[in-house]
């Protein structure tokens, strides 16, 4: 099933490009498979498909982000997070912050990172 999976997100990503939720599902998919370059990479790819080059979307309106896609950062900072990289998951979670600052997750993670780093 994940093989399945992994060909409709694929397929997502071929109709929408700059749309992160495909990203994250093969990221997540990669996880499952201990293949965290892959889920890295995954992402990484997807927030830099994210940027808006000004145009209109689909909805006639602007973006309001005003970096990469602010899901698709902090889900790499958490994946980064896990594997020990501390500071790098604080640069993403602050990025994903300030892309969207109304991304309330974003602030949390930090929250949550920075009040581990304090306990240690």
């Amino acid at each position: 099933k994940l093989e399945e999976a992994e060909e409709l997100y694929e397929s997502a990503i071929e109709l929408a490009p700059r749309d992160g939720r495909a990203y994250l599902g093969l990221s997540r998919i990669a996880q499952k498979r201990r293949d965290f370059k892959y889920a890295k990479d995954c992402l990484k790819t997807g927030i830099a498909n994210s940027f808006g080059d000004g145009t209109l979307g689909a909805n006639g309106l602007k973006s309001v982000d005003t970096g990469g896609n602010p899901f698709l950062l902090q889900a790499l900072g958490t994946l980064e997070e896990r594997m020990g990289h501390l500071a790098e998951a604080e640069k993403l979670y602050i990025a994903a912050a300030r892309s969207r600052p109304s991304h309330a997750a974003a602030w949390v993670a930090l929250a949550q990172l920075r009040t581990r780093k304090l306990r240690q």
